[in-house]
């Protein structure tokens, strides 16, 4: 599970793994900077990752709670080494996304309707012997027994139950624009000796600002598939890498919604969509493609009681 650890007021409607990704809706101007939300051990976004055979530990104590304040208000804390779990006002859809490893809700079926239209706040922990168990593993195995507790979680609590599928959904393909890639290399960085290859060379950063004409974004450490990762979650579609680009990349990315560009006119005309920007300012495409993706069903889960 990815470390991630920030506290904003942002339209919730949004899914979390979007929020985490830092397309966040907050007044302009704001900086935000946070370790990308995408892990370095899954880049497909077209599907979990199996999870390696590594022992399950579980939470010890844990809480679910309405969302008492109205505000939009959200938290997130759950770094990889760390027995907790603290998030306030998300939805259980966006739980279950995060505990199953999947990237939007064109993933998710089945379910009530409360599921994604009501807030909560979580708070689950550990005892330190299980911290310690914890900081024994790689960056890799930690998030996903993380995973693999957040799904005990809401089995234990919830009786939350699922099957798995495939489908294919309507994404994208990311390829090299005509001219070429517009991408500059980055410098080389001192290797974590407790990293995979995986972790030292695809784990990227960001920062994004909220201007007047839309986002300005900076990336970091961004591989192809990375990049792939985080256009998935911002179009809410499956996006595969078929770039063929092998490096890791510094950018810069200035883009704006449909909205905005709606509204907007004369001087105050803002950046170019996405689709537009990716391929003017990084010299890559998004083709429209079929693409296969893993899926869950919600065959039954329980309302969250306050305990």
């Amino acid at each position: 599970m990815t470390a991630l650890q920030f506290v904003s007021k942002q339209n919730r409607n949004r899914p979390l793994f979007l929020l985490a990704a830092a397309w966040l809706a907050l007044a302009a101007p704001v900086m935000l900077a946070q370790r990308a939300s995408i892990s370095p051990c899954d880049p497909d976004p077209t599907g979990a990752t199996a999870t390696p055979a590594i022992p399950t530990l579980a939470y010890d104590v844990a809480s679910i709670r309405p969302h008492a304040a109205d505000d939009g208000s959200m938290s997130i804390r759950d770094a990889a080494h760390e027995a907790k779990f603290s998030v306030t006002g998300i939805t259980i859809k966006d739980v279950i996304e995060d505990a199953y490893n999947l990237r939007g809700d064109f993933q998710v079926s089945g379910g009530p309707s409360w599921l994604d239209s009501e807030h909560f706040d979580i708070q689950a922990r550990s005892d330190s012997a299980t911290n310690g168990q914890l900081t024994k593993l790689s960056n890799c195995e930690a998030r996903h027994e993380k995973q693999l507790m957040l799904q005990a979680l809401l089995a234990d609590r919830l009786k939350l139950t699922i099957h798995r599928g495939t489908k294919e959904v309507a994404g994208y393909d990311l390829v090299i624009a005509k001219n070429g890639p517009k991408l500059r290399e980055s410098k080389p960085v001192p290797a974590s000796d407790d990293a995979t290859p995986a972790e030292n060379r695809a784990y990227g950063g960001m920062t994004m600002r909220m201007a007047k004409l839309g986002y300005d974004a900076s990336f970091q450490q961004y591989s192809a598939p990375l990049i792939a990762s985080w256009l998935s979650s911002n179009l809410h579609a499956p996006i595969r890498d078929k770039t063929g680009l092998t490096a890791v990349y510094d950018f810069k990315l200035q883009y704006s919604s449909d909205e905005d560009r709606t509204t907007a006119s004369g001087s105050d005309a803002p950046w170019p969509s996405i689709f537009t920007a990716i391929q003017e300012q990084l010299g890559l495409k998004l083709q429209p493609a079929k693409i296969p993706v893993e899926t869950i069903t919600i065959d039954h889960i329980d309302p969250p009681s306050e305990n």
